[in-house]
């Protein structure tokens, strides 16, 4: 963990700094200077006044960041050694510090954050468990919706009580079509404005703004993630942990798909959302069965495999299972539903 001097110059603006000179040294620790004591711990800043610098820059990775410009003459030259950035001699070095110490906090914070997410990427998990420990990270709500915005999957998304576009795509299953016909996909690239194309902020639609992860695969977007801001402000440590989040999801629907069934995760979320009767409209079911090309016959059966402990310990074991009634089945329209295996079959006549 690791904090860089574009990202510490950043945030003291409004301090007015100047960088009298870059050695590009992380800042992993913060510490007071005075004339009786440096300290040259590598990856170190050294926070204090200019009045109090050395004379001779002291050896090691290390740098300053100091209030004033009465810098001595030996801070100016390449061979310093050392990284300084100065502000203005009014600044008090305890906000500064401050600053320095909140800085650091979020970037322990992102890295825990990152490595919990990576750890379970790696663990016998769901994708609702997945976007459960998200919003734990995050404090805000999240939503899942696939590339045609029909409903996936949700975190803390029974509080927000004050968005009825969220209240509506959680009850119906699909985002509304004004919602559609104001932030359309295609024009996201452009409505980002900025270098991280795959993240776009929604200001002004909602009660509250909302971020959106566009998760990719080859480039390619499966899926959307939003984040709502609810609880409160979305940092910009939170933007690394998305798309962390983002990538283990992605992760998961491919490694989920590719693996065990040849059916698409988008058909299978849209089948387990109507089995969550979370997707009631006809005409929206009828849609995304004609997007999802899902060819059915006109009696349809549904049948329901319970899982003993042995096949609920075991993930791998309920998508042999899966494959198997699959192939017995000729179908691909079976899903793993709260601890069952759920076929739906269908037949051209009455007769099973």
């Amino acid at each position: 963990m690791s904090l860089s001097l574009k990202e510490l110059v950043r945030q003291l603006e409004h301090y007015s700094p100047e960088v009298i000179l870059d050695c590009n040294y992380p800042i992993s620790t913060v510490r007071f200077f005075n004339k009786e004591e440096i300290s040259t711990e590598p990856g170190i800043l050294l926070i204090g006044n200019a009045k109090d610098l050395p004379e001779i820059p002291p050896v090691g990775q290390i740098s300053f960041l100091v209030a004033g410009t009465s810098i001595p003459d030996s801070y100016m030259r390449p061979e310093a050694g050392c990284t300084l950035v100065s502000v203005s001699g009014t600044a008090d070095t305890f906000s500064l510090c401050n600053t320095v110490w909140k800085l650091l906090e979020e970037e322990i914070r992102t890295s825990k954050s990152i490595l919990k997410l990576l750890k379970v990427k790696k663990s016998k998990t769901t994708l609702q468990e997945l976007l459960d420990l998200g919003y734990e990270i995050l404090g805000n709500p999240l939503l899942l919706v696939d590339v045609s915005l029909c409903f996936i999957a949700h975190a803390g998304g029974n509080t927000p009580t004050q968005e009825p576009l969220w209240e509506w795509t959680l009850s119906k299953g699909y985002v509304t079509d004004q919602y559609i016909e104001q932030i359309h996909m295609d024009m996201m690239e452009d409505l980002s404005g900025g270098s991280k194309a795959d993240f776009v902020w929604e200001k002004g639609i909602l009660n509250h703004d909302q971020l959106v992860y566009k998760i990719k695969d080859n480039g390619k977007p499966v899926a959307y993630l939003k984040v709502l801001a609810l609880n409160k402000p979305i940092s910009d440590s939170d933007l690394e942990i998305v798309e962390a989040l983002g990538n283990s999801i992605l992760y998961f629907l491919l490694e989920s798909t590719n693996t065990y069934t040849p059916s698409s995760p988008l058909a299978e979320s849209f089948l387990i959302a109507l089995l969550n009767e979370k997707l009631y409209d006809k005409d929206a079911i009828e849609e995304r069965i004609h997007q999802f090309n899902i060819k059915l016959y006109d009696y349809i059966s549904v049948i329901v495999v319970e899982l003993t402990k042995e096949y609920m310990q075991d993930i791998n074991k309920i998508y042999v299972l899966k494959r198997v009634l699959q192939n017995f089945l000729a179908r691909n329209t079976i899903v793993y539903y709260k601890g069952f295996l759920v076929a739906i079959f269908d037949t051209k006549t009455d007769s099973v």
